[in-house]
């Protein structure tokens, strides 16, 4: 089971650099819509798996992933705010 958690990482880290490659090629963030719910589905994985008392995981490992998705999510919000339309972030968050 460790390495299916290492894979839902992976595919959130994925999904953060596709979107950030996208915006460097100047493409809009609505061009990033299927990275970013790759990224929040794999988010939402990882949240389950860490509440799960039944992970393979260490409650180390699994806090260290929840704050590596913090940093990572507080960059797709400076993206939301400074790539996209004015509000979208407070869209976003609705």
């Amino acid at each position: 089971m460790l390495g299916d958690a290492l894979l839902v990482i992976q595919t959130a880290n994925t999904a953060l650099a596709s979107i950030k490659e996208l915006i460097g090629n100047g493409k809009d963030i609505t061009d990033c819509a299927q990275h970013l719910g790759q990224y929040f589905d794999a988010k939402s994985e990882i949240q389950k798996k860490a509440g799960n008392s039944q992970s393979t995981g260490s409650d180390l490992q699994n806090f260290l992933e929840l704050e590596k998705l913090k940093q990572q999510e507080a960059e797709l919000k400076d993206i939301l705010i400074y790539q996209g339309r004015p509000n979208l972030y407070t869209d976003f968050l609705r």
